[in-house]
């Protein structure tokens, strides 16, 4: 999940369980636990690995993403072909064709202007930085400029004279002193603080990031973990290693399917955060206060007359805040756990068709409804069935030429990281820098998109208008002419009257210091906040509004940002072009499958973080439920001083898991087919039907076509000829190829593909294999949550919109207080050597 995602399952489930155990209270120090998964969150964008690759890959990227992106287009403007041209009349299709010429040779040209922009923006954003690696440009920006949008987004009062949001000392403790990066510094350890801002490590989000050194050959694959996946072979963990669960109160055969040895240690590493977070709250408030809390909000009742000064003393407690903010960090690995695994989809496909009819076609609410015609619908329903068998498909070292051929995955899983993935993922988190939605691949084309754009030009909240700070400032320094052009941007307004023809002075760099510094005093905002906020506010605009070489890092980072989530809206933009929505929503899928996600295992396929994905909201259900049961297992009391704690771990590999693997029942293993689409790349002679099968298309693929398929099935899906007669689809189809080039002619008026051309094939079969629970009682408790809601947790039936008994599936283990100080142990030693594991390596 976005950090919205995370910051709507804590609103929904953990905070309402702390308010009414404190009578009801909202408490300031609530705070620390958004706080604390927050900071997970944005501390992503500080990757050394990533980056250290990317100085010799980066433009290999770049350069295979751009190459792909432009056969896409090409792809689009074929289908935009067919649509106009099925509409005109033969008298004006010769100067539509030259049109559509035009169209292609000034693509040509802005996609090489492209490509230099994007090797640009790489060189900004990762060139060579020198010195500690955590220390660089790029990592002391980031912690600067969230160390200010932190304090805007959690601590600011909401109105003036208002007392603040979270008591800032606190915050303090919890973010980290502002100059300081805390990661390993060549052979010392890296400092162990869960919630803090740090950098990106692979086992708090639950990413399968690389483990071995950078390719040392030019084409040689990555090796994830847990080491080379060939085909024929399953490697799940290292060899000899315990594969099933780890703590001594769970079942201790090893389950087939389970789940692969990293996430097994990544759960006991997040068990151990509980622990901590148990025994550190529980450190602040006595026993008997505890209770008498635990009680009161059991019965409905008001605390008793101590809770009052307890509150208050909690309010500016440094320990307290420290634990809540441990808390969010670990909720923070729980709730990814679900949305970057398969764990949801092996649990849909065990639930069967009639589920699985439920949750796969795709919704098309507002104006999409009328917009959308029938074969873009059926195109976007056929993607979203590719996309979740795609996920159930295992991750292979050499990857095989067609996606179909990798077998099956039933474990659990989560997706490969490399630097596609860590660029899409950095350039969606600048939504939490400069504001603005950035565009999901899944997003609908709704009324959302209008809001959304909305509240970049007229902010309300004192977070959005320091966020419009940033943006004006960071588009005034690097692009002062720009800026003054646009309207919107306060600051470019204000100082273009004093500046004037001495505008080219922007660019030095002590004419930037000495603006943002007048920025930070001018600004109420900045002036009003605390000394450190103002010192990180200028510190941050300093850095990424310095050229470095030929660009700045704001504007690489902008830049990429807008290659990487929005080709589609920056292809519209540069061309001027004025395509209808269902185009552009339709080619934004298309477009953004070529930028990453059309690789079996990644990150950016398995991914359910932005709202539109396949299976997300089932996720979120999922993930909110075992966030609930989290919360309220940590507010129940202790028995008595004996037995002080919780098995933690015990309690995840109960709800983590395979579904596969769940015990409410018998599985049985069932075959069942999907409709998908592939995509053929054309060989010399090929063309949609011929007598001779060894150049049909229709002929070679109707043997693997679910239903009726004939060669309008596959002209239906690249020319946009649904409806129309035969005839009228073949001139159109002919036309097309003539028109964009992609053809060669064959017997008058025919014409047949061009090799290499890239080609749509519908309505393919893909059998996959399920296990099918046959239930002894009761249905497994996920079963239940994917079906009424997680509310089912609370005694809240959301289908039924009735009160019902609570489902409680899980009762916690209690053990005794030296068995819980050595799961505390062995996770810190755990989390010390993934964080010393995970750094970057140099090549040869």
């Amino acid at each position: 999940m976005n950090t919205h995602g995370h910051a709507q399952v804590a609103e929904e489930a953990g905070l309402p369980l702390l308010r009414r155990f404190f009578g009801g209270q909202d408490l300031k120090s609530f705070e620390a636990m958004r706080l604390g998964n927050w900071l997970t969150d944005v501390s992503q964008t500080i990757d050394p690995v990533a980056y250290a690759m990317a100085g010799s890959t980066g433009k290999d990227v770049a350069d295979s993403i751009v190459a792909e992106l432009h056969k896409s287009v090409d792809r689009l403007l074929q289908q935009l072909s067919s649509a106009v041209l099925s509409t005109l009349p033969p008298t004006v299709q010769g100067p539509v064709q030259r049109e559509f010429h035009r169209l292609d040779d000034l693509l040509g040209s802005q996609f090489d202007g492209l490509k230099k922009r994007i090797h640009t923006a790489i060189d900004g954003l990762f060139g060579a930085e020198g010195g500690n690696e955590r220390a660089s440009d790029l990592a002391q920006f980031f912690r600067s400029i969230f160390f200010v949008i932190g304090y805007f987004k959690f601590v600011h009062p909401n109105a003036p004279k208002a007392p603040p949001r979270m008591d800032y000392a606190g915050f303090l403790a919890i973010f980290g002193a502002l100059g300081a990066a805390p990661g390993a510094q060549s052979n010392q350890p890296a400092p162990d603080r869960p919630g803090s801002f740090t950098q990106y490590y692979p086992y708090e989000h639950l990413d399968r990031a690389e483990r071995l050194k950078p390719p040392r050959r030019p084409g040689e694959p990555p090796i994830f973990e847990p080491g080379p996946q060939v085909d024929g072979a399953e490697l799940h963990g290292p060899p000899g290693a315990w594969l099933g669960p780890r703590s001594p109160r769970s079942a201790r055969e090893q389950p087939r399917p389970d789940i692969y040895s990293y996430l097994r240690d990544d759960t006991v590493m997040t068990g151990g955060l509980l622990a901590e977070v148990d025994r550190e709250l529980r450190a602040v408030i006595d026993p008997k206060s505890w209770q008498a809390l635990w009680e009161a909000q059991e019965s409905g009742k008001p605390p008793d007359k101590l809770a009052p000064n307890l509150i208050a003393s909690l309010e500016t407690s440094v320990p307290w805040h420290k634990a809540l903010a441990k808390l969010g960090h670990a909720l923070h690995q729980v709730e990814d756990f679900f949305a970057h695994s398969n764990w949801i989809e092996l649990a849909a496909q065990m639930r069967g068709g009639a589920y699985l009819s439920k949750v796969l076609p795709p919704v098309l609410p507002g104006k999409l409804q009328n917009l959308v015609p029938l074969p873009i619908a059926q195109e976007i329903l056929e993607r979203t069935r590719t996309v979740f068998a795609k996920r159930l498909k295992r991750h292979l070292t050499q990857p095989k030429p067609n996606w179909k051929e990798h077998p099956g995955e039933s474990w659990v899983i989560t997706g490969s990281f490399d630097l596609r993935d860590t660029l899409i993922s950095l350039a969606h988190l600048t939504e939490e820098i400069w504001g603005g939605d950035v565009p999901d691949p899944w997003q609908n084309v709704n009324e959302l998109a209008d809001k959304a754009a909305q509240v970049v030009k007229q902010p309300s909240t004192a977070s959005e208008q320091v966020q419009k700070l940033i943006r004006d400032t960071g588009d005034f320094l690097t692009n002062p002419a720009r800026a003054t052009r646009d309207k919107d941007n306060a600051v470019a307004q204000a100082w273009s009257d004093k500046i004037g023809k001495n505008i080219g002075r922007l660019k030095t760099p002590s004419v930037q210091q000495e603006i943002v510094e007048q920025l930070a005093r001018q600004s109420p905002l900045i002036a009003g906040a605390p000394a450190e906020v103002q010192s990180g506010f200028v510190n941050a605009m300093v850095i990424v509004t310095k050229v470095r070489g030929a660009v700045s890092l704001y504007e690489s980072i902008k830049t990429l940002k807008d290659f990487l989530t929005s080709p589609v809206a920056w292809l519209r933009d540069e061309l001027h072009l004025t395509w209808a929505d269902p185009f552009i929503f339709w080619s934004r899928e298309l477009l953004y499958d070529h930028i990453g996600m059309n690789r079996i295992g990644c990150h950016s396929l398995m991914a359910k973080d932005h709202g539109g994905e396949p299976l997300y909201e089932p996720n979120k259900e999922c993930a909110t439920a075992v966030h609930y049961s989290i919360v309220r297992t940590l507010l129940k009391p202790w028995d008595d001083g004996a037995k002080p704690s919780i098995d933690w771990l015990a309690l995840l590999e109960f709800f983590l898991q395979n579904p596969g693997s769940a015990r409410q029942g018998r599985f049985v293993d069932q075959s069942y087919e999907l409709s998908i689409n592939v995509i053929h790349t054309v060989v010399a002679g090929e063309q949609l039907d011929c007598p001779d099968a060894r150049f049909s298309l229709t002929k070679r693929y109707a043997k693997t076509a679910v239903g009726p398929f004939n060669w309008r099935t596959i002209a239906d899906a690249n020319f946009r000829t649904s409806g129309l007669p035969n005839a009228e689809a073949q001139r159109v189809i002919n036309l097309t190829l003539a028109a964009k080039r992609t053809g060669v002619p064959v017997r008058p008026p025919n014409y047949a593909f061009k090799p290499g051309v890239k080609v749509v094939i519908p309505n393919q079969r893909l059998r996959l294999t399920r296990r099918v629970l046959v239930p002894d009682a009761a249905a497994p408790w996920f079963a239940v949550v994917m079906d009424k809601g997680w509310k089912i947790f609370r005694g809240e039936d959301a289908v039924a919109g009735a009160s019902v008994p609570p489902l409680d599936p899980y009762q916690p283990i209690r053990i005794g207080r030296d068995e819980a100080e050595l799961q505390i142990r062995s996770a810190r030693a755990m989390r010390l050597n993934a964080r010393q594991n995970y750094r970057p390596t140099k090549a040869g």
